[in-house]
């Protein structure tokens, strides 16, 4: 088990609490419980409510949906966070890929922290929405290779006649 000395050392490399100063993250090292997970066993089940970040400490997990992979996660990384903030059930399910150590901090002490410490919240923001750029580029970019745009559109009431698209040309022959 670590000792809070070492609890604060880890949380210091995670970019959730990076900004933090070593008195908050001696508060949220003192609220983290280091757990354990058997590798196949499911972290985070889809549709339950969320009650607790992990961190962690060592090993990885699969972040999925049904069998569609969404993401594969590591050592220094936080998952659970968006199910932390609110009561909303959660997203998608995370499995053990590994053994794994964790860090687990329940809601109801992470939201005092956060209630006392701003810079807790803007961490926690700041790491959704680099996760939310990333989901969405990944979705932009397999949606533009699976359906390409036509390069013109039927006018209807016209026949077989056909319109440019904005941005396009073409010239009758």
């Amino acid at each position: 088990m670590l000792s809070t000395i070492e609890k604060l050392l880890f949380l210091k490399e995670i970019e959730l609490f990076q900004s933090l100063s070593h008195e908050d993250l001696a508060q949220v090292a003192q609220i983290a419980v280091e757990v354990e997970a058997e590798r196949n066993e499911t972290i985070i089940v889809e549709g339950d409510l969320g009650d607790s970040l992990y961190l962690i400490l060592q090993g990885r997990v699969r972040i999925h949906k049904d069998n569609q992979s969404l993401a594969v996660l590591g050592e220094k990384e936080p998952i659970g966070e968006m199910g932390i903030l609110d009561s909303a059930p959660r997203s998608a399910s995370v499995t053990a890929m590994d053994d794994l150590r964790m860090l687990k901090i329940d809601r109801e002490d992470f939201h005092e922290l956060m209630a006392d410490r701003l810079e807790i919240a803007q961490g926690v923001i700041k790491v959704l929405l680099t996760r939310l750029r990333r989901l969405s580029a990944k979705s932009v970019s397999q949606s533009s290779q699976a359906t390409p745009l036509p390069k013109s559109v039927p006018t209807p009431g016209r026949g077989s006649e056909v319109t440019p698209l904005p941005g396009t040309s073409f010239s009758k022959s």
